[in-house]
């Protein structure tokens, strides 16, 4: 509470208070978020090591807080750091570590070495994949994760939903329509667009941003299911393609249908 509050001397201090003896590594983790929540990331990475030399190896209670900080802060040194800890701690293992150092690395724009920890894992699983995929995605290299989708594909790997709306944000633009339309082509049964309305309204922004406005309509008419966030979907997709009159109808078919317009809704 003190950390996200920006009080990082009152979070030491109620860590401090505690016996020594009863610091768990929970304890830990929660003053490694502090540090980070006031952008002291150095000090986050810095307790790993503190936590040592009174004998306490941390373990992914408090590993993963220190590799979710780094990206957020742009700070990879501090990231290289921890993955030197879980790799001498020999947790290199663990998937959901390892899951969380390839996210770490595409998300501080380090996408070869991203690629390189995922093909030493020694076991991996859904999560790892989709990691990798959103790595290459963020770092604008579409090409490659859509080829990680059909190796994914050929290996019996389920992308999974996120997966693929983290691939469909990556096609911005009209030279994606093609790689967006192969992507939405590979949507599996249980994430087809008619039935689930996070897919549905990923693919209705994709093919909008794509320059392919009947794509987009057609997406969002077959759509079974439509909540605020939809109708703003396809309201967005008319006022990007200065289709005025057709976004106040949409706007007024939502209102007709029940659904309370949020901020973004007004904002179109």
């Amino acid at each position: 509470m003190y950390g996200k509050c920006g009080h990082l001397d009152d979070a030491k201090a109620v860590f401090q208070s505690l016996d020594a003896s009863k610091r768990s590594s929970l304890s830990w983790s929660a003053l490694i978020t502090a540090h980070g929540s006031c952008g002291s990331i150095g000090g986050a990475v810095g307790l790993l090591n503190e936590m040592e030399e009174q004998g306490i190896l941390p373990d992914q209670t408090a590993l993963l807080p220190a590799l979710n900080l780094c990206p957020t802060h742009g700070a990879l040194a501090g990231g290289i750091v921890v993955h030197k800890i879980i790799a001498d701690r020999g947790l290199e293992k663990n998937v959901i570590i390892s899951n969380e150092i390839i996210n770490m690395y595409g998300k501080c724009s380090q996408i070869d070495q991203a690629r390189a920890f995922l093909d030493r894992m020694y076991f991996r699983n859904t999560g790892s994949w989709n990691a990798i995929v959103s790595a290459y995605a963020q770092n604008g290299h579409q090409s490659d994760a859509v080829k990680m989708l059909f190796v994914m594909q050929l290996e019996g790997v389920k992308i999974g939903k996120i997966g693929f709306v983290t691939l469909l944000k990556a096609c911005c633009g009209p030279m994606f329509l093609k790689t967006g339309r192969l992507i939405h082509s590979c949507l599996p049964e249980d994430v087809l667009h008619e039935t689930d309305v996070t897919a549905g309204t990923s693919l209705v922004h994709m093919y909008a941003k794509c320059g392919s406005l009947a794509e987009a309509r057609e997406i969002f008419e077959r759509m079974s299911c439509k909540n605020k966030f939809a109708w703003s979907a396809m309201i967005s997709a008319y006022v990007e393609h200065e289709e005025t009159r057709s976004s106040l109808e949409c706007f007024c078919l939502m209102l007709l249908n029940g659904v309370e317009p949020d901020e973004l809704s007004w904002r179109f």
